[in-house]
C-alpha cells in the first residue's frame, strides 16, 4: 500500500520569464510519499536538462524499494544512487503548522550539516556513487547565499 505522508501537499507555482512576458508554470504534487519523489527527481533531472547546471550524466532512472535509498540513476558510465532528504526549519514534532516564519541560518546550515553527516554514515558500505538531493517545500527552508557558502566550506574540508 502506498505510504500517504502527513504534511501538506499542494502546488509550486515557477514564473518563467519568456519574450512575451511572465509565464507561470503550475506544478501539482500528489499525496502519495513515492508519487511525491517521483515528480522531485522528474524536476530536477528536468532543470539538469533545460539550464545545464551541472554535469549530471543520466539516461535513465528507477524508483527502488521504500527500505532502500530513493533511486538508482543509470546512466552510459554505469549506476548511481540517489537519495532525495528535506531541508526544514526547526523542530516538526508539533506539526508543520508550528514552523516559525523566522529562521535562523546557522541553525539551519547546521541541520543540514546534520543530514549529510547521518546519511554519509549510514551509506559507507555502499559500493556506487551516492547523490544526496536536498529540497526544500517551504520558502523558510531556503538557505542564504552567505549561509551556503560557509556550507561549501565545510563540506569542501
Amino acid at each position: 500500500m502506498a505510504k500517504i505522508h502527513k504534511k501538506p501537499t499542494g502546488n509550486l507555482s515557477i514564473y518563467k520569464i519568456t519574450g512575451n512576458g511572465k509565464e507561470e508554470i503550475k506544478i501539482d504534487f500528489p499525496a502519495i510519499k513515492s508519487e511525491q519523489e517521483i515528480k522531485l527527481v522528474e524536476l530536477f533531472l528536468q532543470q539538469i536538462k533545460t539550464n545545464e547546471l551541472i554535469n549530471y550524466p543520466y539516461d535513465d532512472y528507477e524508483q527502488n524499494d521504500e527500505q532502500d535509498l530513493d533511486f538508482t540513476i543509470i546512466n552510459q558510465g554505469g549506476k548511481s544512487l540517489l537519495e532525495l532528504t528535506e531541508l526544514i526549519p526547526g523542530n516538526l514534532k508539533a506539526g508543520y503548522n508550528s514552523v516559525s516564519p523566522l529562521v535562523n541560518q546557522d541553525a539551519l546550515a547546521q541541520r543540514l550539516i546534520n543530514i549529510i553527516e547521518k546519511k554519509s554514515k549510514n551509506y559507507s558500505g555502499i559500493k556506487v556513487p551516492i547523490d544526496l538531493l536536498v529540497y526544500v517545500t517551504d520558502n523558510n527552508s531556503n538557505i542564504s547565499i552567505q549561509a551556503e557558502k560557509s556550507l561549501k566550506i565545510y563540506l569542501k574540508e
